[in-house]
Protein backbone atom coordinates (compact mmCIF):
# COMPACT_ATOMS: atom_id res chain seq x y z
CA UNK A 1 0.00 0.00 0.00
CA UNK A 2 1.45 3.56 -0.50
CA UNK A 3 0.44 6.00 1.66
CA UNK A 4 0.42 9.75 0.54
CA UNK A 5 0.81 12.42 2.81
CA UNK A 6 -1.10 15.45 1.56
CA UNK A 7 -1.32 19.58 2.31
CA UNK A 8 -3.16 22.11 1.50
CA UNK A 9 -2.41 24.61 -1.32
CA UNK A 10 -3.77 28.05 -0.53
CA UNK A 11 -6.66 29.34 -3.75
CA UNK A 12 -6.88 25.52 -4.88
CA UNK A 13 -8.09 22.09 -4.70
CA UNK A 14 -5.60 19.82 -1.84
CA UNK A 15 -2.78 17.78 -3.21
CA UNK A 16 -0.77 15.26 -2.34
CA UNK A 17 2.93 15.01 -2.28
CA UNK A 18 4.28 11.19 -2.04
CA UNK A 19 7.63 11.12 0.79
CA UNK A 20 9.20 7.74 1.03
CA UNK A 21 12.86 6.32 1.97
CA UNK A 22 14.14 3.71 -0.16
CA UNK A 23 15.92 0.87 2.60
CA UNK A 24 16.68 -2.16 1.59
CA UNK A 25 13.93 -4.25 3.11
CA UNK A 26 11.06 -2.00 1.69
CA UNK A 27 9.58 1.17 1.75
CA UNK A 28 8.04 3.10 5.13
CA UNK A 29 6.84 6.95 4.72
CA UNK A 30 9.64 9.38 4.88
CA UNK A 31 8.92 13.27 6.23
CA UNK A 32 8.93 16.01 3.51
CA UNK A 33 9.66 19.61 4.22
CA UNK A 34 6.89 20.03 2.27
CA UNK A 35 4.45 18.86 4.18
CA UNK A 36 2.46 21.30 6.10
CA UNK A 37 -1.02 19.60 8.05
CA UNK A 38 -0.41 15.37 7.40
CA UNK A 39 -3.22 13.45 6.98
CA UNK A 40 -3.25 9.33 5.78
CA UNK A 41 -6.34 8.07 3.68
CA UNK A 42 -7.25 5.32 5.02
CA UNK A 43 -6.14 2.26 2.33
CA UNK A 44 -8.43 1.48 -0.07
CA UNK A 45 -10.35 -2.05 -0.76
CA UNK A 46 -10.62 -3.26 -3.92
CA UNK A 47 -11.05 -6.73 -5.87
CA UNK A 48 -8.08 -8.42 -7.81
CA UNK A 49 -8.33 -7.64 -11.66
CA UNK A 50 -8.54 -10.68 -13.85
CA UNK A 51 -5.60 -11.40 -16.14
CA UNK A 52 -1.78 -11.16 -15.43
CA UNK A 53 0.19 -7.81 -14.91
CA UNK A 54 3.63 -6.83 -16.06
CA UNK A 55 5.74 -3.96 -15.93
CA UNK A 56 8.01 -3.14 -19.15
CA UNK A 57 10.25 -0.03 -19.97
CA UNK A 58 9.21 2.62 -23.02
CA UNK A 59 11.30 2.01 -25.92
CA UNK A 60 9.51 2.38 -29.08
CA UNK A 61 7.39 4.76 -30.87
CA UNK A 62 4.30 2.70 -30.37
CA UNK A 63 5.58 2.39 -26.62
CA UNK A 64 5.60 6.66 -26.14
CA UNK A 65 2.04 6.47 -28.21
CA UNK A 66 0.59 4.08 -25.35
CA UNK A 67 2.10 5.91 -22.47
CA UNK A 68 0.72 9.26 -23.98
CA UNK A 69 -2.90 7.55 -24.77
CA UNK A 70 -3.32 5.71 -21.73
CA UNK A 71 -4.81 8.51 -19.42
CA UNK A 72 -7.45 9.06 -21.98
CA UNK A 73 -9.32 5.39 -21.09
CA UNK A 74 -9.05 5.97 -17.89
CA UNK A 75 -10.63 9.68 -17.79
CA UNK A 76 -12.73 9.16 -20.85
CA UNK A 77 -16.51 8.90 -18.16
CA UNK A 78 -14.97 12.24 -16.20
CA UNK A 79 -16.24 15.60 -17.98
CA UNK A 80 -13.63 17.53 -15.76
CA UNK A 81 -10.40 15.82 -17.43
CA UNK A 82 -8.78 18.34 -19.74
CA UNK A 83 -7.03 16.66 -22.39
CA UNK A 84 -3.31 17.69 -22.46
CA UNK A 85 -1.38 18.70 -25.82
CA UNK A 86 0.05 15.45 -27.15
CA UNK A 87 2.76 17.65 -29.29
CA UNK A 88 4.07 19.26 -26.07
CA UNK A 89 4.30 16.11 -24.02
CA UNK A 90 6.40 14.28 -26.47
CA UNK A 91 9.14 16.87 -25.22
CA UNK A 92 9.52 14.04 -22.20
CA UNK A 93 10.78 11.89 -24.61
CA UNK A 94 13.12 14.45 -26.53
CA UNK A 95 16.45 13.75 -26.44
CA UNK A 96 17.02 17.66 -27.17
CA UNK A 97 15.15 18.75 -24.07
CA UNK A 98 16.93 20.87 -21.80
CA UNK A 99 15.76 19.01 -18.74
CA UNK A 100 18.57 15.94 -20.10
CA UNK A 101 21.32 18.38 -19.69
CA UNK A 102 21.62 17.79 -15.87
CA UNK A 103 19.02 15.00 -15.51
CA UNK A 104 17.98 11.62 -16.58
CA UNK A 105 14.79 10.01 -16.83
CA UNK A 106 13.20 6.10 -17.42
CA UNK A 107 9.59 5.16 -18.40
CA UNK A 108 7.32 2.35 -17.96
CA UNK A 109 4.10 0.58 -18.72
CA UNK A 110 1.91 -1.68 -16.49
CA UNK A 111 0.25 -4.42 -19.06
CA UNK A 112 -2.35 -6.50 -18.11
CA UNK A 113 -2.52 -8.91 -20.74
CA UNK A 114 -1.13 -7.02 -23.27
CA UNK A 115 -3.44 -3.81 -22.62
CA UNK A 116 -1.89 -0.09 -20.93
CA UNK A 117 -3.18 -0.21 -17.85
CA UNK A 118 -1.04 2.13 -16.12
CA UNK A 119 2.16 4.42 -16.24
CA UNK A 120 4.98 6.07 -14.20
CA UNK A 121 8.38 7.52 -14.99
CA UNK A 122 11.23 8.13 -12.63
CA UNK A 123 14.19 10.90 -12.68
CA UNK A 124 17.13 11.68 -11.15
CA UNK A 125 18.12 15.47 -10.92
CA UNK A 126 22.02 16.09 -11.00
CA UNK A 127 21.11 19.65 -9.83
CA UNK A 128 19.24 18.97 -7.15
CA UNK A 129 21.66 16.55 -6.10
CA UNK A 130 24.63 19.41 -5.90
CA UNK A 131 22.55 21.47 -4.17
CA UNK A 132 20.49 19.63 -1.31
CA UNK A 133 22.64 16.29 -0.79
CA UNK A 134 19.85 14.53 0.00
CA UNK A 135 20.35 11.41 -2.02
CA UNK A 136 16.52 11.83 -3.46
CA UNK A 137 15.01 11.26 -6.22
CA UNK A 138 11.48 11.36 -7.95
CA UNK A 139 8.40 9.83 -10.07
CA UNK A 140 6.14 11.17 -12.06
CA UNK A 141 3.55 11.08 -14.73
CA UNK A 142 1.69 8.26 -12.77
CA UNK A 143 -1.44 7.25 -14.07
CA UNK A 144 -3.20 3.52 -12.88
CA UNK A 145 -6.48 1.57 -13.38
CA UNK A 146 -8.48 1.16 -9.80
CA UNK A 147 -6.14 -1.55 -8.63
CA UNK A 148 -3.90 -1.57 -5.54
CA UNK A 149 -1.57 -3.89 -7.40
CA UNK A 150 -1.02 -2.23 -10.01
CA UNK A 151 0.06 1.29 -8.27
CA UNK A 152 2.31 -0.98 -6.36
CA UNK A 153 4.03 -3.17 -9.37
CA UNK A 154 4.87 0.83 -11.12
CA UNK A 155 5.81 2.55 -7.76
CA UNK A 156 8.35 -0.66 -7.06
CA UNK A 157 9.66 -0.50 -10.51
CA UNK A 158 10.29 3.02 -9.84
CA UNK A 159 12.03 2.77 -6.65
CA UNK A 160 14.11 0.15 -7.73
CA UNK A 161 15.53 1.89 -10.90
CA UNK A 162 16.10 5.06 -8.54
CA UNK A 163 17.89 2.85 -5.89
CA UNK A 164 19.98 1.31 -8.47
CA UNK A 165 21.43 4.85 -8.79
CA UNK A 166 22.48 5.62 -5.40
CA UNK A 167 19.15 7.24 -4.33
CA UNK A 168 18.01 6.97 -0.93
CA UNK A 169 14.40 8.27 -1.24
CA UNK A 170 11.97 9.15 -3.32
CA UNK A 171 9.79 12.13 -3.78
CA UNK A 172 6.65 12.90 -6.34
CA UNK A 173 5.08 12.98 -8.17
CA UNK A 174 6.58 15.35 -10.58
CA UNK A 175 6.02 15.81 -13.99
CA UNK A 176 9.46 15.94 -14.51
CA UNK A 177 10.77 18.36 -12.00
CA UNK A 178 9.12 20.74 -9.70
CA UNK A 179 9.27 23.60 -12.24
CA UNK A 180 5.95 21.41 -14.20
CA UNK A 181 2.89 19.97 -12.57
CA UNK A 182 3.63 18.38 -9.53
CA UNK A 183 1.41 17.08 -6.76
CA UNK A 184 -1.94 14.62 -6.58
CA UNK A 185 -5.17 16.30 -6.54
CA UNK A 186 -6.87 14.89 -3.50
CA UNK A 187 -9.96 16.97 -3.64
CA UNK A 188 -11.98 19.04 -5.96
CA UNK A 189 -12.11 16.09 -8.08
CA UNK A 190 -15.63 18.51 -9.48
CA UNK A 191 -13.72 20.99 -11.08
CA UNK A 192 -11.80 21.57 -14.39
CA UNK A 193 -7.98 21.72 -13.86
CA UNK A 194 -6.61 25.25 -13.50
CA UNK A 195 -2.91 25.77 -15.97
CA UNK A 196 0.05 23.61 -14.32
CA UNK A 197 -2.21 21.90 -12.06
CA UNK A 198 -3.07 18.17 -12.46
CA UNK A 199 -6.05 16.10 -12.50
CA UNK A 200 -6.97 12.98 -10.93
CA UNK A 201 -9.13 9.93 -10.29
CA UNK A 202 -10.40 10.19 -6.58
CA UNK A 203 -9.10 6.86 -6.10
CA UNK A 204 -5.79 7.66 -6.19
CA UNK A 205 -6.00 9.85 -2.66
CA UNK A 206 -6.67 6.37 -1.25
CA UNK A 207 -3.30 4.59 -2.16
Amino acid sequence: MVWAASFRVAGAAAAGMVCRMLPAGGPSLFPCPCEQRMRVPSPSKTSPAAGSLRVVPVQSRADRAAFLRLPRSLYQDDPHWVEPLHLEQRQWFAADNPFYEHAEARFWLALRDGRPVGRISAQVDRLHLERHRDSAGFFGLLEAEDQDETVRALLATAEDWLRERGMAHVRGPFNLSVNQECGLLVDGFDRPPMLMMGHARPYYAAR
